[in-house]
């Protein structure tokens, strides 16, 4: 077996396979390549990660008490979707008697930039018509004299 055949199979072999105990090809190859061999090892090694990072998140509360903390559950989202309009009806208030309307100044215009007005970048002879092309270049400019 080459090993571009093995690191195809590497993705979907089986634990047991990747080991490289089982008497299958993909197995006998990952014991003689230490290139396969690691492959393998690895694979092995991030599935076990990750096996234990999913059991560790393990939910709080078992599915089976689900069905006598709903109520409870409700009852707390009720309060806060009555409560919620009326705290920001207060908030707002706050806000609006609170604010102090009468010193405020006058508006401030932003200041206004200056119109940049582009001087000849070349003097044109007499008899000669000049064509001027800018680039996506800044630094860049193309004069055509004809």
């Amino acid at each position: 077996m080459k090993c571009t055949d093995a690191y195809q199979q590497l993705l979907t072999a089986a634990p047991a396979e990747l080991t490289g105990r089982g008497s299958t090809e993909l197995s006998q190859h990952i014991r003689s390549c230490s290139r396969c061999g690691a492959a393998a090892v690895a694979i092995l090694t991030h599935t076990d990660a990750l096996r234990q990072a999913m059991n560790a998140s393990v939910p709080s509360h078992p599915p089976a008490r689900a069905p006598e903390r709903a109520p409870k559950l409700q009852r707390r989202r009720r309060r806060w979707l009555v409560a919620a309009p009326a705290l920001a009806a207060a908030g707002l208030a706050t806000l609006l008697l609170t604010s102090d309307t009468a010193n405020v100044g006058p508006e401030i215009d932003p200041p206004v930039r200056a119109a940049r007005v582009a001087s000849p970048l070349v003097e044109q002879p007499a008899g000669v018509d000049v064509a001027v092309f800018n680039t996506n270049n800044p630094d860049i400019v193309v004069v055509w004299f004809f």
